[in-house]
């Protein structure tokens, strides 16, 4: 029995056999362009392949040629919103479910993309029709993954909306069907930290890391913000490295190591992960400023000032910025500068704590500026 096209390209999609598998899909829409099945099996093998964009065009081609598939809909729906395309998406699973209504997936999927967009209150209704047809009979692996994607989703609307206890709760529900995903794992200790629990965030992700591949840097990095708000900065550098160490070694994460060596007191290395951040954000005033603030204590004074300028130039309303600016100028002995900026310490806080400062502007209206010597120049 000789097999067409579309049925050779159904045997090689089943054998993992992709390239061959989309080739026999084109002939077969090349024999028979309006068989839409033809599209919609070309548009599952390319996304298996990791062509996204050439699947969705597939998909769509299915959908325009039978617009009242809510198979099809809820394909082309379910993929634009894995690829962040979550308004459009939504027209197509509200299509989709419009069409049949008794597809639990239809409803989380349409759930998922409206907490994606902030849609809260629609996003939670959505998501409750979804569960309750899940918890009435859960019977197979799928369905057991979907109810726990369905209370994990749940939970994110309900940490949109910053009801951190319901959302910790529904985590951890989400958690005990399905356990040990990433994303439960690092949404539920952001809960958790916002709480102030950082303590138990600690404990979760010590354990997810047990489980969950030991390279997931991202848990490496959670875990170490966490240890950093107990304080506990030696502990949280160890974790900062694990997670660079594999692979998650963004701007954030060089940024929080940096701080937590300023914490410990090692100017050096944070001044190494400054400047790593610098180069990708070089717009943001925080990290000039703690990158200047680093390099005063080496007692680098013309880079620390070229940081704290470019930090007050970036953000003008810190009044401890403009301190460490006039004290590093005095250290250069660029007094009248020194003074500006002591100046506008003492507009943007006046009630601030800031003794020398004050005493450098209090010379001045006296017109003692010459009385305090370089052994009140900062060291």
């Amino acid at each position: 029995m000789l097999l067409t096209s579309f049925a050779k390209g159904n045997k090689l999609l089943r054998e993992g056999k992709l390239e061959s598998a989309i080739a026999y899909y084109q002939k077969a829409i090349e024999e028979n362009p309006q068989f839409t099945w033809s599209y919609q099996n070309l548009g599952e093998a390319l996304e298996k392949t990791g062509r996204i964009e050439e699947a969705i065009a597939a998909f769509r081609q299915a959908v325009a040629i039978d617009p009242q598939s809510h198979c099809f809909l809820y394909k082309l729906g379910i993929t634009l919103s894995r690829q962040g395309q979550f308004q459009e998406a939504v027209g197509y699973l509200r299509r989709a479910i419009y069409l049949n209504k008794n597809m639990p997936e239809f409803y989380l999927g349409l759930g998922a993309a409206l907490v994606k967009l902030r849609q809260w209150s629609e996003a939670v209704e959505c998501i409750h029709q979804a569960l309750r047809m899940l918890d009435e009979k859960v019977e197979t692996l799928y369905e057991k993954a979907l109810q726990a994607e369905g209370y994990f989703y749940l939970a994110e609307a309900k940490s949109g909306q910053e009801q951190w206890s319901n959302a910790i709760e529904l985590y951890c529900h989400s958690w005990e069907i399905y356990p040990y995903r990433l994303n439960c794992c690092i949404s539920w200790g952001v809960a958790l930290g916002k709480l102030g629990r950082w303590s138990e965030a600690v404990v979760l992700y010590r354990q997810a890391l047990l489980v969950l591949s030991r390279e997931s840097g991202e848990v490496y990095f959670c875990l170490g913000k966490a240890l950093g708000q107990l304080e506990k900065w030696e502990e949280a550098v160890v974790e900062y490295r694990r997670g660079i160490d594999f692979g998650f070694d963004g701007a954030e994460v060089r940024h929080n190591l940096g701080y937590a060596f300023l914490q410990l007191k090692k100017w050096e290395e944070a001044v190494v992960e400054y400047r790593l951040v610098v180069e990708v954000d070089p717009k943001s005033a925080p990290v000039r400023h703690q990158l200047g603030y680093a390099l005063m204590h080496l007692k680098h004074w013309e880079e620390a000032v070229i940081e704290l300028r470019q930090s007050v130039e970036l953000d003008f309303r810190s009044a401890i910025v403009w301190q460490q600016l006039g004290d590093v100028l005095w250290q250069l002995e660029e007094d009248g500068e020194a003074v500006e900026a002591y100046q506008k310490v003492t507009e943007l806080n006046p009630d601030a704590n800031l003794p020398k400062a004050k005493s450098v502007v209090s010379a001045l209206s006296k017109s003692e500026i010459g009385t305090i010597n370089n052994t009140d120049r900062f060291v």
